[in-house]
């Protein structure tokens, strides 16, 4: 498994420089390595959606924790569509739009991982299902509400530019803030596991927090350029590699939990 690993985290080194080299040097034409870039983007988090899928296929579809890591693994399934579509705009239409049909399923990801944290709050504490769905509820109308009042204050009142109108604004504000809930979510299911290996996918969750906000300040200061430059390349390498990490964390979980099947069938349980 060490070596597994290893091999894991040599092929995510090669990835990013490989990404590093393409978006430094364009070694083809611009439309085709943009298009390539956006490929290791779809194949790095189809990767985590795959570890997610293994992960699920290691319970019955009946029991409640596969059925949590099912819903888990459709938010990743729908991210990686995402990235798909995102990569389709410079291959079709040249140059992809600040809004896409791409946000629809970034947004859409969000939506499954509140139902997998569900299904995780009610395997620990089997509390009132309606109550936790009221305060999932309650949670995203907060990261929308304050989406929406920060893009006004930052575009009605503060007056930054928004050439292509304020949803542009509004829905960088909102993936961060979005991964800051699912974030203390996270946290709080490590705590609940003690920081164990059982709350690692939840916790590599947190990378999103940081990728997201490194692209969205570059955004609303108007130093991220789509052109290139030092700062959008490190945004866009975090990105990446914030995929690649939970890659590596729901690898690590799966191998905990078939060396957990592996000693259970040896002791005869």
């Amino acid at each position: 498994m060490r070596t597994t690993k290893f091999l894991f985290v040599l092929a995510a080194g090669v990835f990013t420089l490989a990404y590093v080299y393409i978006y430094q040097e364009e070694p083809i034409s611009p439309l085709w390595s943009e298009a390539a870039l956006s490929l290791l983007y779809t194949l790095a988090a189809g990767l985590a959606a795959l570890f997610m899928a293994m992960v699920y296929h290691q319970f019955e579809p009946d029991e409640p924790a596969g059925q949590m890591w099912r819903f888990f693994m459709w938010g990743l399934w729908t991210w990686a569509l995402a990235e798909a579509v995102w990569g389709l705009y410079p291959v079709i239409w040249e140059e992809a739009p600040l809004v896409s049909v791409a946000d629809i399923f970034w947004a859409g990801g969000y939506v499954w991982f509140a139902v997998a944290l569900m299904h995780q709050y009610q395997l620990v504490y089997g509390a009132d299902g309606r109550w936790r769905w009221r305060h999932v509820a309650l949670v995203a109308g907060g990261v929308v509400a304050t989406s929406a009042l920060l893009t006004f204050l930052l575009v009605g009142v503060a007056g930054l530019k928004a050439e292509d109108g304020w949803l542009p604004v509004f829905l960088n504000i909102f993936y961060p803030l979005g991964d800051g809930a699912l974030a203390l979510a996270a946290w709080r299911i490590a705590r609940l596991f003690r920081g164990g290996r059982w709350a690692r996918p939840w916790l590599a969750l947190l990378a999103f927090v940081v990728a997201d906000a490194a692209y969205t300040s570059l955004f609303i200061t108007g130093i991220y350029s789509f052109e290139g430059n030092l700062p959008s390349l490190l945004a866009d390498v975090l990105y990446l590699d914030a995929y690649l990490f939970l890659a590596f964390m729901i690898y690590d979980h799966l191998t905990l939990l078939r060396q957990g099947i592996s000693l259970s069938t040896v002791s005869g349980e």
